[in-house]
């Protein structure tokens, strides 16, 4: 039989239903639009639905309905038996259906079992043009089957599916169902329904977990989380990535698990040597700032495949980094050029501090030697040698000090507060210096000595006598004491409470701006009552002398009824032998981190720092091109400020140049005994404050060359 349009099957439904037949009538239309056509042109039929007789996701109960078309006498139309069957494969309905002798009309309206209906009318005679029509078209839905346990938008099973084909659906028709119906794919997880749903999808099920597909599958919003999220992960799989360090991490992840660990390590793919490293490191070192530090203690640890450059793999973001850094230092004994990259903090730790007391010209070598071999984790011989000379009578060189005490109380005026940091030395304050232009701090600094033996409770007497406000803090003296078992040089040999010791020294100038912003005084005096000696634990030198007594500071000193004869290196102070080297005495306790209570400069020598809020910047011009020098002739720069400096000087080469005013705003710096030509970078200080830097060139003076004194503009 050739097919039919829409309105001759309707034509032909009409003629079923005016005619004799007690047999159904089959429409076969296939495609939709023709589909609701015939079914709107229907209205006047009782609707028979299958997806009435569905149990929930259940395939119709084909039993029951042929007992309802059994019964009444009505004209009735069927729909969705076709795509029952051709979704559930049960086929045996059809020729039930059509064998069913019934007293109205059954028109049954009925897609995608075309082939099924035209079989009929190849083996049954009796099953004719006036038994059924098919009106030519395609079959134009879909299904797709979800899983119930997938968060997906999809018909909530297979009754209500069947109820929307019944109503003509079309396209591609999702479905939450578990039955083994005939569909064109199958959607098992949420990987697959968000691939379903997002063409742009375009990377493996691997990349994440299946609970995080899970999540973004109900929430697909990806903004606004933190860089080791898998939401952060997953957005950057989608956009552009500016960060070139980022885009490297994200390019050689295949998942999210190897993503949180790129983060980290991708650094180490990249050879030192690579012009672009320094450009990489800083973008990761950035990233990685706010991190939690979840991952660090395993990537500390694969940087040690790097051997003698595992120093340039690491970073000051974290205390494990800290630590892992000076642990470097110290083991190959070398600081980096690139120390302020790495870690500023400690290259502002070694900044040399220029003393302005008496002994100047020896303190300042001394305590720049100090820092870098405490740093260093060594104690070289010509220093040792050093520290003995200043040890014996008559070469102590901090006896010219005035005593902490007399510096403190001049202080004492009942405005100014103070804070007491106990065991701060001398060795911080050109990180403080540092420090202190940072916070916008200004500094006035005094050196003066502690009394010996350097123990608090001879040296605490400042803070008990103070009228003012005070305040104390004792954690750097309980750090150096072995606060805190790690550090204890019996477990690290490596010297990296040096990395908390730093920290402590923040804090305390924290407390001092914060009191100077709320305006709580205008003056913060930071004082300590002695220093403590990294070296003299290094040393671990026991001298010959044996002590009856415990030895409670570390063998320092010992009282002077236990041994006959004075050392050569101690002096009596207070009935105690107090040695000015780096020995101890027989029979006293170890040192834990760091050791106080004998006569070494770092132990003795104390500051006393007065703390105001800075007035502002200070501009700077370096007025002198270039600095010339020969043989008879000292380079020399001039410097112009619209600011009033007191006493300008320059910080260079380990020296300080003080300057000589030349006119109004000027001064003039002569670098005496200082030959070598090229270009340099020095530190300007006002008094004890940095108040930046300036660059210049020095150049040998050639025969040809005239100084500004000579050039006559008039010849």
């Amino acid at each position: 039989m050739n097919p039919v349009s829409d309105m001759e099957a309707v034509q032909r439904i009409n003629e079923y239903i005016e005619g004799s037949s007690t047999s159904p009538f089959f429409v076969i239309v296939d495609g939709s639009e023709l589909y609701n056509s015939i079914l709107n042109s229907l209205v006047s039929l009782k609707k028979v639905r299958m997806s009435d007789y569905c149990d929930g996701d259940a395939f119709p109960d084909y039993d029951e309905v042929y007992d309802v078309l059994s019964k009444g006498n009505e004209n009735r139309i069927l729909v969705g038996l076709g795509d029952s069957v051709f979704l559930s494969g049960y086929n045996r309905i059809i020729g039930r259906i059509r064998d069913i002798r019934i007293r109205g009309k059954l028109v049954v309206l009925c897609r995608g079992i075309r082939a099924h209906i035209l079989k009929l009318n190849e083996i049954d005679k009796k099953f004719n043009s006036r038994r059924y029509c098919e009106v030519k078209s395609s079959l134009d839905y879909s299904v797709i089957c979800v899983n119930p346990s997938v968060d997906f938008c999809a018909e909530e099973d297979f009754k209500a599916m069947l109820h929307a084909l019944e109503d003509g659906k079309y396209g591609d028709v999702y479905v939450h169902t578990e039955l083994p119906i005939s569909c064109a794919r199958r959607i098992s997880s949420s990987y697959e329904a968000i691939r379903e749903k997002s063409a742009e999808l375009h990377f493996a099920e691997k990349m994440l977990p299946m609970e995080f597909w899970d999540e973004y599958n109900r929430d697909s919003i990806l903004d606004d989380y933190d860089l080791l999220h898998w939401r952060t992960f997953l957005k950057m799989q989608f956009k552009q990535i500016k960060n070139d360090y980022l885009r490297i991490v994200v390019n050689s992840s295949d998942s999210y698990e190897s993503y949180k660990n790129r983060l980290y390590d991708a650094l180490m793919d990249i050879p030192k040597s690579c012009k672009d490293y320094w450009h990489l490191y800083g973008l990761r070192k950035t990233l990685l700032k706010d991190l939690p530090e979840i991952q660090i203690s395993r990537y500390v640890s694969m940087t040690l495949q790097k051997d003698d450059e595992r120093i340039y793999y690491l970073t000051d973001n974290t205390a494990t980094e800290r630590y892992a850094i000076i642990e470097e230092i110290s083991r190959w004994r070398n600081i980096p050029k690139e120390i302020k990259t790495i870690y500023p903090a400690l290259e502002k730790y070694l900044m040399d501090y220029m003393f302005r007391c008496k002994n100047e010209e020896i303190f300042i070598p001394y305590f720049a030697a100090y820092k870098r071999q405490k740093l260093n984790n060594a104690v070289s011989v010509d220093f040792l040698e050093k520290v003995i000379e200043l040890a014996k009578d008559g070469n102590r060189k901090y006896t010219a000090l005035d005593t902490r005490g007399t510096l403190v109380e001049k202080l004492d005026n009942g405005k100014n507060k103070l804070c007491w940091v106990d065991a701060l030395g001398v060795e911080y304050l050109g990180y403080i210096q540092t420090v202190a232009k940072e916070m916008g701090l200004s500094l006035v600094i005094q050196v003066g000595r502690a009394a010996l033996p350097t123990l608090t409770c001879y040296n605490k007497d400042f803070y008990d006598s103070w009228k003012g406000g005070k305040v104390q803090t004792k954690e750097l003296d309980e750090l150096k004491h072995g606060g805190k078992k790690s550090f204890s040089y019996e477990n690290q040999k490596m010297p990296i409470h040096l990395a908390e010791e730093l920290r402590i020294i923040d804090d305390a100038l924290n407390w001092a701006k914060s009191e100077l912003l709320q305006n709580n005084t205008d003056t913060v005096v930071i004082a300590s009552d002695h220093g403590a000696s990294r070296l003299a634990v290094i040393n671990n030198k026991e001298n010959k002398w044996k002590m009856a007594t415990d030895g409670e500071h570390s063998g320092r000193c010992c009282p002077t009824n236990e041994i006959d004869n004075k050392p050569d290196t101690a002096t009596d102070e207070r009935g105690f032998w107090v040695l000015a080297n780096y020995d101890r005495f027989q029979g006293g306790r170890k040192a834990s981190v760091e050791v106080h209570g004998g006569a070494s400069l770092e132990e003795v020598l104390v500051p006393v720092i007065q703390i105001s809020l800075a007035s502002g910047t200070v501009e700077l011009k370096n007025l002198t091109e270039t600095a010339y020098s020969s043989w008879d002739e000292d380079p020399s720069i001039e410097i112009f400020s619209p600011a009033h400096i007191e006493a300008l000087a320059i910080r260079f080469q380990g020296r300080l140049y003080h300057s000589v005013p030349i006119g109004e705003r000027k001064h003039k710096v002569t670098f005496d005994g200082f030959k070598k030509s090229g270009d340099y970078t020095a530190d300007v200080l006002d008094g004890d404050d940095l108040i930046g830097e300036i660059n210049f060139k020095i150049d040998k003076r050639s025969g040809g060359t005239k100084s500004s004194e000579e050039d006559d503009f008039f010849k």
